[in-house]
């Protein structure tokens, strides 16, 4: 269940909040300690230049009502000066947590995470799948770090991308598929422009208020960012709402073509900027720990990359208003997803695999070329954000495979009940999970027999 104000907690997650707030307000001196400490290869002095923060998204809003005088004038006395004093800060915190509480437990991984971060970015070595399990707040031997099986993954290219392929092209994808993909991207150029993204939110978010019997509609802004990077969009979340940055770069303009737009809407703000509408309100109004109010990368939430890939697969509704472009474009950033966590369990030696990990991806992937391909095996490898990071598309697989688990085919819900998917998207807008929390919601959304739309679950009630 979801804990209703807890005073214990609520003070505990409002300092953690100002712990990690400390860390962002000391972050150029955390980076020349982190410098000092002999951190000097091309991926950290590209961290320490500013490129990446610790902190993702800071939407907890004001939680010093959730603490008390003394606290406050505690934190305020002693704020943190130092990298090592903001390390036992967070040790402090972690013994805190009620591990056999979800919020103990969530916020207990969501510390780890980062110490074990900065301990990596310090100079300490640490396994690598030891290090994926802990920023990502996996259960040891977790079997989301295990491939994909190599059937599966052809099955999904036959009956997903060739299908949808032959819906929005004359083109054959099954015969010299690099030449083919690269002539149907230049044939299907598109620009992300404002306007295109403004034109998806008339059409989608009212399918999205429709399906989840919601009223909002998020609050965000748009801005081109010109950035020689592979990521081809980024957003954050500050004081003024959420923020999409599109990446104009010469770089990855072939990236952008029909559909992608769409896919990118659904993924960024039907998904990104519900949840963090959605977690900030419940925080606002303590029905959540305020812990939660701040996602950092890497972090136990991170695997929800996957439910932003595969969120229409939830709500049917939305998927079939999607234009066949775009349709194509989802299932091929989920292939893709499936093919790339396998490269990264390959790469890392976290799986057995006896071929070459650049090969395999050009194998497996038409929009793949070589310098992309050496470009992703280093950056999974080396960069110690990436080798997290990356890895969270691949969880696209778990979501697909929760979607056809709570598909209620081949009975279909009546008039008077609620889809299992749609409820499952309810649930999870309400607060960060881990891993091994989304299987368990998964699983008790499973087992319901029914739910009746007049017994409909809002966001703010446990469940």
């Amino acid at each position: 269940m979801i804990e209703i104000y807890n005073p214990s907690s609520f003070q505990t997650g409002a300092e953690l909040v100002y712990t990690y707030r400390g860390f962002r307000a000391l972050e150029d001196k955390i980076k020349g300690e982190l410098k000092s400490k002999g951190t000097q290869d091309d991926f950290e002095k590209k961290r320490l230049g500013g490129e990446y923060d610790l902190v993702d998204f800071d939407i907890a809003g004001d939680v010093s009502r959730f603490l008390s005088v003394r606290a406050q004038e505690r934190l305020a006395r002693y704020p943190i000066v130092s990298l090592q004093q903001g390390i036992s800060r967070l040790l402090n915190l972690r013994a805190s947590f009620d591990k056999t509480s979800l919020d103990g437990e969530f916020l207990i991984k969501r510390v780890e995470a980062t110490i074990v971060y900065l301990q990596v970015l310090s100079g300490r070595k640490i396994p690598t799948q030891e290090y994926i399990e802990t920023t990502l707040g996996l259960d040891a031997n977790s079997k989301a770090l295990s491939p994909i099986s190599e059937e599966e993954i052809a099955a999904f290219w036959k009956d997903q991308i060739l299908h949808r392929f032959s819906l929005c092209s004359d083109l054959d994808l099954t015969t010299d598929n690099r030449e083919v993909w690269n002539k149907y991207v230049r044939s299907n150029r598109e620009v992300p422009t404002r306007s295109a993204f403004r034109k998806m939110e008339e059409i989608l978010i009212p399918i999205m208020q429709k399906n989840l019997k919601i009223q909002e509609r998020p609050n965000y802004r748009i801005i081109s960012a010109d950035v020689p990077a592979y990521w081809i969009n980024w957003t954050t979340y500050d004081q003024y709402g959420f923020l999409l940055k599109i990446n104009t770069n010469e770089s990855i303009k072939s990236r952008f073509y029909k559909g992608v737009v769409e896919r990118l809407f659904i993924h960024e703000v039907l998904t990104h900027a519900y949840e963090a509408h959605f977690y900030s309100e419940n925080i606002r109004l303590g029905k959540i720990n305020p812990g939660y109010g701040i996602l950092t990368v890497p972090g136990p939430e991170q695997h929800g990359e996957g439910k932003a890939n595969t969120l229409a697969y939830f709500i049917p509704e939305l998927y079939e208003a999607l234009s066949p472009e775009a349709k194509f474009a989802l299932d091929y950033r989920v292939y893709e997803g499936l093919v790339q966590r396998n490269a990264h369990l390959y790469a890392n030696k976290i799986s057995d695999f006896k071929g070459d990990v650049k090969d395999y991806l050009m194998q497996n992937l038409p929009s793949m070329d070589e310098k992309r391909a050496e470009t992703f095996i280093k950056n999974v490898t080396e960069d110690p954000r990436d080798k997290v990071y990356r890895l969270t598309y691949g969880f696209a697989y778990e979501y697909w495979q929760y979607a056809k688990r709570l598909n209620p085919k081949p009975k279909q819900p009546t008039k008077e009940e609620i889809d299992k998917r749609i409820l499952f998207v309810l649930k999870s807008f309400e607060r960060p999970r881990t891993f091994s929390q989304t299987e368990d919601l998964v699983q008790e959304i499973e087992s319901i027999s029914e739910i009746r739309q007049n017994e409909n679950p809002s966001l703010l009630v446990p469940f």
